[in-house]
Parts: structure tokens; sequence; C-alpha cells
């Protein structure tokens, strides 16, 4: 069984499109401008997980997944901590390896400037897995 992080990072926003599928508003930004300190913002978290079922899908409706995510700031102490749990739901294509998207938002408050960085871990429950992920946000004055 082999699941990987298709993708993590911030976004500015998430909606769900016409099919129920996650949109993802501002992308992956490398930066934000911060005039003056402290200053607060809204981001989510988003983590794409995939699944290439081999030798048999990891993903399935007797399991779950947790995300725990946090946000360190230059010096390495949190800004926030979150934890979120979400249920396998039964596949609507099952031609197609799984996947899933997982968010979380989060209000952030940056106290100085430099890289912040957004670390993951995610266990899938009953398996001896646990993958991490990391992505980075810098704060700047102009």
């Amino acid at each position: 069984m082999s699941v990987y992080v298709d993708w993590f990072g911030f976004v500015e926003g998430v909606a769900n499109d016409a099919r129920g599928m996650p949109t993802l508003v501002g992308y992956s930004p490398k930066f934000q401008i911060c005039p003056t300190l402290p200053s607060t913002t809204v981001y989510y978290l988003v983590l794409g997980l995939i699944d290439d079922e081999e030798p048999e899908p990891t993903f399935s409706a007797d399991r779950s997944i947790t995300l725990d995510v946090r946000v360190v700031d230059p010096e390495g102490s949190p800004v926030i901590g979150a934890q979120q749990t979400t249920v396998f739901g039964e596949k609507k294509q099952p031609e197609v390896p799984g996947s899933i998207i997982v968010f979380v938002g989060a209000q952030l408050v940056f106290r100085q400037y430099g890289r912040y960085t957004a670390e993951a871990v995610v266990k899938i429950s009953g398996m001896d897995i646990e993958l991490h992920a990391k992505r980075d946000l810098f704060i700047v004055a102009k």
C-alpha cells in the first residue's frame, strides 16, 4: 500500500465547485506583505493525498485520516496548532486511484518578519503510516 502527499500548502480560500470538488483560491503564496505588525490573516492549510492502491487500497470506508497541523514563527514558536480527523467515504470513481483533500482554516497572527513554516503530520487509522509535509510562507514589510 502506497500513500503519498500530492500537495501541502497555504491558500487564501477554499470553496466547493458545482461537482462538490474543492476549489483553491490564492493558491500557494510564497510571501505576504505586512507593512505593520502584528498583522492578522486567515489562511487555509490544504493537504492532498494520493493512494496508488498497490497492492490494495489504503483509503477505505472503515478507516479515517488524522491531520495534525501547526505553524511556527521564525524562532520556532507555535503560532497555531490544530487536529482534524476525517472518515474516508465511499469511492465515487472505482477505476481511479483514491485521493483526498483535507483543509483546516486558521487565523494567523504575524508578530515578526521572516519565515513561517507550516508542518503537517498525517496518520491513517489501523495502519502504521505517518506522512510529513512542510511549506514556508515569508512575511515581509514591502
